[in-house]
């Protein structure tokens, strides 16, 4: 297999075929990311994609899902990803299901007609980095997009039949805009009908442009605190049908679906932010492996 550069996927994924078909991200501008920065945006070349499945038609010859690796490999063209799709047909014919990351502008491009042709080529779900659903958060970070866009996007994707993962990133945004980062992201996600929401947790790397804010006191990260109550304010303003989960950069782990398991979510933040203060959420954020 061609795998080209470290590998993220996301942890539902654990047992599903990898398919390098791109690499790195086409925005790569993200005021807080780290993940692409030295991986320019590069499309696989046909026959190297050509290769790697016939070798997974050797090792996984039943394969039901598969799932293309990148940072957003649904950049590509309509003809691009058709044209992959129909040699994934080829040599793994039991694939149903195919999932990948995306940004929304890589949606932008492609016509309804196109969106409901690659779900008929077995695009079945898609992991969106939203991040937020407040502008002025948006523009701080450097997402390049707009809650409209989200909006108007996501909708297309729902018309076309592709399911889709929001993503809320808690605490990424100034002290002063958290309540409404909370209040604005929830007010998008309940107007969508993603499949689940996904949230992860801040971490300010150095050398990244929010870090250099941060020392030069352009830009004040929230408190581990502060961190906990606007999720909790975000999981109280939710009034969507979905699935919801923490990433492991969470200093806590929240799994469950709403609207039945909302107070019991609640419960769990009410419970951490009664009992730890803010040394201990500290030392318990520090204490996460990976980070």
């Amino acid at each position: 297999m061609h795998y080209s550069e470290i590998l993220y996927r996301p942890p539902q994924e654990y047992a599903t075929p990898l398919l390098e078909i791109t690499q790195g991200c086409t925005h790569n501008t993200c005021r807080f990311c780290t993940m692409y920065r030295e991986s320019p945006f590069r499309m696989t070349p046909l026959a190297i994609v050509e290769e790697d499945l016939q070798e997974l038609a050797e090792c996984v010859p039943q394969a039901t899902r598969l799932y293309f690796t990148g940072g957003n490999p649904f950049a590509l063209s309509f003809a691009n990803l058709k044209a992959r799709l129909e040699l994934v047909r080829k040599y793994l014919p039991q694939v149903r299901e195919i999932a990948m990351n995306a940004r929304i502008d890589d949606i932008t491009p492609k016509s309804d007609e196109e969106l409901t042709a690659l779900r008929s080529l077995g695009v079945t779900e898609l992991y969106i980095g939203q991040e937020s659903g407040d502008d002025a958060t948006l523009t701080l970070v450097g997402k390049g997009i707009t809650a409209a866009d989200i909006r108007r996007e996501c909708r297309r994707l729902e018309k076309a039949g592709i399911l889709y993962w929001s993503t809320f990133l808690n605490g990424v945004t100034d002290r002063s805009l958290s309540h409404q980062h909370a209040l604005n992201t929830a007010e998008v996600f309940n107007s969508l009908h993603q499949k689940a929401i996904a949230i992860t947790s801040f971490t300010m790397f150095p050398g990244t442009p929010l870090a250099e804010d941060a020392a030069t006191g352009h830009f004040t990260p929230v408190s581990e605190k502060e961190r906990l109550e606007e999720l909790l304010l975000f999981i109280e303003s939710l009034e969507v049908e979905a699935d919801i989960w923490t990433s492991p950069t969470s200093a806590i782990r929240l799994l469950g679906h709403l609207p039945e398991d909302r107070e019991a979510v609640m419960g769990q933040l009410i419970e951490m932010l009664t009992h730890l203060d803010e040394t201990a959420l500290t030392d318990r954020r520090k204490n996460i492996q990976h980070l």
